[in-house]
């Protein structure tokens, strides 16, 4: 920043002129010896409020003149300082020059001696004009009279699309146009933070950033300001950063502004560049797409955005992006985006199907905006969207927010170990989603709807997270296989139970651990096999009870005490029985079947074969089952409503 002394310099050599023509005036008019005298100090008013603060210097070389008894021009010294001296008594007008781009801020109209307006002024001899006010004065005894003058302040940047996300403007990323920036007075504490009393305020100023260039200017008075911008559609600020949000006036923001700014102390004469702004416009507004693509903490890291968008109503086809696509930006990832149009808006339909076979050499993607594939030929033996056996990457095969439907085998059909499918959706296919014969794979989100079976996975050591299955003719889930994890799943409710179970699962090893199952034609869930675990699980409720039983649990646990199988889970409100055990050297703890009478399943809260252990705290219809003791035999008896 250049200060604002060095600013003056300009104005150094108008000193010696203004010197020498005060050195005629005196000639012409000489001062008696001991008469009065008019001094004073001509300041560089920094903050420009027209009060000499502590700190401001004086200004040198300022021609000051004075009319009336005597006409005389001086300029001021390096202390700023002024003086008329030998004058008789009588009526003296004293005015300042005004240089450009200086600004008069003292005297004004309220100053004590009164000020004069230019009138007063006007006269011979001035190489600018005069200022606004100066001092009209009976001279009886000497008078001091100052002079406090400011420059406006400067203060420009550039509006910038970023186009890799990184909060770093460079050459090749586009300027925009037509974005406001506003100027706020800064005046409450904390100093440096928009609060909502100096937003309702309004702005000091506004100004456009120019088509073509992105720039904007402000010249404004001096003083504490913060600069903001005001926010567009479809766009996220990704510069400035850090905190304080400068910007984040609080929720009653209309127009909203952008939570980060520039917040300045400018005082007179100052010039401030490179305050920029930059946004990232993302080509899909969905927050958990914008979440992964995120170059600092999504699960590409250092990425630079698509390398290629499909965009359907310019007739994108995905498979040719697929089978295609290279490393555009040179951020060592291939990632494939799919949208509807140019607008970043959800959804979107079209009649295609897409297969991934390659062996890609870079990090591959393939991410819709909430897409939907429907299926061409839905009798052709061909899934929507394939994934085989032999595609894979560096970073394996992610496939997110890609949707499929009408497809007569698998909306999604996933060969190969290690994919991760994010918020992917099925609808109106023979399978939903389909893991065939793999391993380690992730469905994290989304949903199957309207399907046959909703999910169907095949193979050992799989994670299926937060999905629902609603609506389905048969099973929402179906899991055949070893140490697979089934967690936070939603498998039927009111009015949209499944044709089968909710969950049925059939190997060893699995856990099941806080699903709800509601209102499935056949059992809430279903296990079979050895050393599964259930935790935390519901199946069924009011108004929403499974018609078969609430866990239907066969094969054998682990045949001792511990550790437990069975715990926490809850059962009410389903036609047949509670929980149902068939099979030995089950665990079980803190289970609870049925309640009060609204909540009571159709038989048995507990019916339990022989050969299986209580954990304690186990209820039926709010009934704790004996004997109570950690290790004891489960009762085989029927445990609650009725008959098994």
């Amino acid at each position: 920043m250049s200060s604002a002394v060095q600013k003056l310099r300009p104005y150094a050599a108008y000193a010696l002129v203004a010197g020498l023509i005060a050195a005629v005036i005196l000639l012409v008019y000489p001062a008696g010896a001991n008469g009065l005298t008019i001094s004073g100090q001509k300041f560089h008013d920094l903050d420009g409020d027209g009060v000499k603060d502590g700190g401001e210097p004086g200004i040198e070389g300022w021609v000051i003149h004075l009319f009336g008894a005597a006409d005389e021009a001086t300029a001021t010294n390096q202390a700023g300082i002024y003086q008329f001296d030998g004058l008789a008594p009588g009526t003296y007008t004293v005015c300042e020059e005004l240089p450009p781009p200086w600004i008069q801020s003292f005297p004004g109209p309220a100053t004590t001696p009164p000020a004069s307006d230019g009138a007063a002024c006007e006269g011979d001899g001035y190489l600018n004009d005069p200022g606004p006010h100066g001092y009209t004065v009976e001279l009886t005894q000497n008078a001091l009279l100052e002079f406090g003058n400011y420059q406006k302040v400067s203060k420009e940047g550039v509006k910038f699309e970023d186009k890799n996300n990184d909060g770093i403007r460079t050459g090749g990323e586009p300027r925009l146009g037509g974005w406001e920036i506003r100027a706020y007075r800064d005046t409450n504490v904390p100093i440096g933070v928009l609060d909502q009393a100096e937003f309702n305020a309004g702005p000091a100023a506004t100004t456009t950033t120019a088509n073509g260039t992105g720039f904007y200017h402000f010249s404004l008075d001096p003083g504490h300001y913060i600069f903001c911008e005001v926010r567009q559609a479809g766009y996220n600020q990704t510069f400035p950063t850090g905190l304080p949000e400068e910007c984040a006036a609080g929720t009653d923001e209309t127009p909203p502004l952008g939570p980060q700014g520039h917040a300045e102390d400018l005082p007179s004469g100052e010039e401030e560049h490179g305050n920029d702004f930059g946004n990232h416009k993302p080509p899909c507004e969905k927050g958990p797409v914008q979440e992964v693509l995120h170059r600092d903490s999504g699960r590409f890291p250092g990425n630079d955005g698509p390398d290629i968008i499909v965009r359907l109503d310019q007739g994108g086809i995905v498979q040719n992006a697929v089978d295609n696509v290279t490393d555009v930006n040179n951020d060592n990832y291939l990632i494939i985006m799919v949208v509807k149009d140019g607008t970043g808006q959800l959804g979107g339909h079209t009649t295609q199907d897409v297969e991934i076979s390659q062996n890609y050499a870079k990090g591959f993607a393939l991410i819709g905006c909430s897409v939907t594939l429907h299926d061409p030929t839905p009798s052709d033996g061909s899934p929507t969207i394939h994934i085989q056996a032999g595609a894979n990457s560096p970073s394996n095969i992610f496939l997110m927010d890609l949707h499929a439907a009408d497809s007569g085998t698998a909306g999604i059909l996933v060969e190969g170990n290690g994919r991760y499918l994010r918020n992917e959706a099925a609808e109106k296919n023979a399978v939903g989603i389909k893991i065939f014969n793999s391993n380690g794979n992730t469905v994290h989100n989304g949903e199957a709807v309207g399907n046959g079976v909703g999910v169907l996975v095949q193979g050992n050591s799989n994670v299926l997270t937060d999905v629902d299955a609603f609506s389905n003719t048969s099973h929402g889930f179906q899991v055949i296989g070893n140490s697979n994890q089934l967690l936070k799943l939603d498998a039927g409710d009111r009015g949209k139970g499944n044709g089968g179970d909710g969950v049925n699962v059939n190997g060893n090893s699995n856990l099941l651990k806080e699903i709800s199952s509601f209102a499935n034609k056949s059992d809430g869930i279903e296990v079979a096999g050895s050393l599964n675990t259930l935790l935390k699980n519901v199946a069924g409720d009011s108004n929403k009870g499974n018609e078969g039983n609430g866990f239907l649990i066969n094969g054998s646990g682990n045949g001792t005490p511990n550790p437990v199988e069975l715990e926490q889970n809850t059962a009410r409100k389903n036609t047949l029985n509670g929980f149902k055990i068939t099979g030995t050297g089950y665990e079980l703890k803190s289970n609870v079947s049925g309640g009060t009478s609204g909540q009571d399943n159709g038989k048995c809260e507990f019916a339990v074969v022989g050969g299986n252990f209580n954990s304690k705290d186990n209820k039926a219809n709010n009934v704790t089952v004996t004997p109570n003791t950690d290790g004891a035999a489960f009762p085989t008896a029927c445990l609650g409503t009725g008959p098994p």
